[in-house]
């Protein structure tokens, strides 16, 4: 026998969170800055990851390192921008996680 079950419609979805605008208007200038250094070739693959408190500008390099927010990301740099941007702490992993890959 096979028994149908109405379901409530879904309800409206979450606001999004409050985003810092000006730190993602200065993503472009961080990158750039990477570029003059030479730690970067380019923005190619650049990603910024907005949070309520600032933003996550990540860049990888040819040679395989990382950096966010204008530094490698080593652990102690990580833990600093999990405890500055705890809203992104899940993404400050992710970008560990592709690093080591």
């Amino acid at each position: 026998m096979t028994s149908v079950v109405m379901l409530e419609p879904p309800g409206p979805p979450d606001p999004l969170p409050p985003v810092d605008e000006a730190a993602t208007a200065r993503a472009p200038a961080a990158t750039e800055a990477l570029v003059r250094q030479g730690k970067v070739s380019g923005s190619v693959g650049a990603m910024v990851i907005p949070s309520q408190r600032g933003a996550l500008v990540a860049v990888g390099s040819g040679a395989g390192e990382r950096y966010v927010n204008g530094q490698a990301l080593t652990e102690q740099w990580a833990a600093r921008l999990r405890t500055e941007l705890p809203d992104a702490a899940s993404d400050v992993a992710r970008l560990q996680t592709m690093r080591a890959q």
